[in-house]
């Protein structure tokens, strides 16, 4: 290990019979000194490349020790950088799909029948009924590619009419016992409401079914919303229009 001691001590003195000592000058002599503390670690390469220059003499295998010194310094921050992103590339591309990745949820209707299971799909914003009650299934579905989380459902009717849960307790779907007001049922007013709420995380790729009863008090138009609201924004909406065309109100009966 003598022989890059002596090279360094040999730049070192040079350095300073000529007067360098400049922050350039002290970066020459610390490249040289990393360079050899490289060489001690690696004697065989090291001697491989130094071999030819210094024969040549003394001054001439000090310049060539420190063009190598720059040289390996450079050598260390490029592997070092490539190290680094190596191991932090995983990561990146795992947060960048973490990024770009949202829910897509929408809600559908189904009109259902509790006793026979039967369901027949509600394609329009409005269905006409016969009677006063009405059992629905409402479907959530996402199709994104992140869970929506934190997600509260509501089914809200009017006031005026009666709402109840026909899903398990499991489910954990309720029909709040007292009304509240919401100005989207019916926009550009706010309108004293009945409401269910349910509370969950919708993961992507599956369907979710809630199934309520309504009961309207009189004929008329009495419109439903189902509101989905969770994080990230936005959630959902779905809209329908209960046409009753029955003559006899039944809410109040026996």
């Amino acid at each position: 290990m003598g022989r890059w001691d002596g090279i360094a001590d040999a730049v070192v003195r040079e350095d300073y019979a000529r007067g360098m000592t400049s922050a350039a000058d002290r970066h020459r002599r610390w490249s040289l000194h990393r360079a050899i503390e490289w060489s001690r670690n690696h004697p065989q390469r090291a001697l491989a490349i130094l071999a030819v220059p210094a024969l040549a003499g003394g001054s001439a295998a000090a310049t060539c020790a420190e063009d190598v010194g720059t040289a390996v310094v450079g050598l260390i921050a490029l592997l070092a950088a490539i190290t680094a992103a190596y191991f932090a590339l995983p990561g990146y591309v795992e947060w960048t799909k973490q990024q770009a990745a949202r829910p897509k949820v929408s809600i559908g209707f189904e009109r259902f029948d509790s006793t026979s299971g039967a369901t027949q799909p509600i394609e329009d914003e409005e269905i006409t009924v016969e009677s006063h009650t009405l059992q629905l299934r409402v479907i959530v579905k996402n199709e994104g590619t992140a869970t929506l989380r934190f997600a509260i459902l509501n089914v809200l009717v009017d006031a005026e009419c009666e709402l109840e849960v026909l899903d398990h307790k499991g489910k954990q779907h309720y029909a709040l016992p007292w009304p509240g007001r919401n100005d989207e049922i019916v926009p550009g007013r706010t309108t004293d409401v009945r409401f269910t709420a349910a509370e969950r995380d919708f993961p992507p790729g599956n369907h979710f079914l809630y199934h309520i009863e309504i009961k309207v008090p009189r004929p008329g138009d009495w419109p439903v919303l189902v509101a989905l609201d969770g994080s990230p924004p936005p959630g959902a909406r779905g809209r329908l229009v209960i046409h009753s065309t029955e003559q006899t109100s039944l809410i109040g009966r026996s």
